[in-house]
């Protein structure tokens, strides 16, 4: 039984180093994927956008469905760094794709006031994203600050990268 056991942990770990080992290629200090939105709300005409249009800023990228109920639990967390940081120079995209149903009324129920970008897959396996919520934090060059689950990150990780951008 032991026995079992230990191969089952080392299975897991073996699994997890490996997962990592993927993620690593798109992780902190490295240059973020670019990211493309056909559609977006809360942008002055509703078009498409890169997210190399955002160059020079500090870019909070997060990855989230209207379906998810943790997604949906974090938005209070990301509003409040868009209402404190946004006049500081901090562009928040909520990253999402056509799974996400009745995306006007869902922005208006939930008054979100950020960029809200509609792309092919929010499962961005450049990203690594193997589940959402998930946040990309990118300094003005374009690099990855910091990813991972939305609750995760402080205002002193947002007031860190926009003091090291000058901002």
């Amino acid at each position: 039984m032991f026995r079992i056991l230990m191969i089952s942990m080392l299975a897991v770990l073996m699994t997890a180093c490996l997962n990592n080992s993927d993620s690593a290629s798109v992780g902190t200090g490295k240059q973020a994927p670019e990211l493309e939105a056909a559609t977006s709300f809360n942008t002055s005409d509703g078009g498409s956008f890169k997210l190399s249009d955002f160059k020079g800023k500090i870019v909070a990228v997060d990855f989230w469905a209207t379906w998810c109920g943790p997604c949906i639990s974090s938005m209070p967390h990301i509003i409040a760094w868009h209402e404190k940081y946004n006049e500081r120079g901090l562009v928040i995209i909520g990253y999402t794709d056509e799974s996400s149903k009745n995306l006007e009324s869902f922005i208006e129920k939930h008054e979100v006031p950020y960029i809200i970008g509609v792309g092919d897959n929010v499962f961005d396996e450049r990203y690594g994203i193997e589940g959402i919520p998930h946040l990309a934090l990118i300094d003005q060059d374009g690099k990855i600050i910091k990813r991972g689950h939305p609750m995760s990150f402080e205002d002193a990780d947002i007031e860190s990268a926009l003091s090291a951008a000058g901002l």
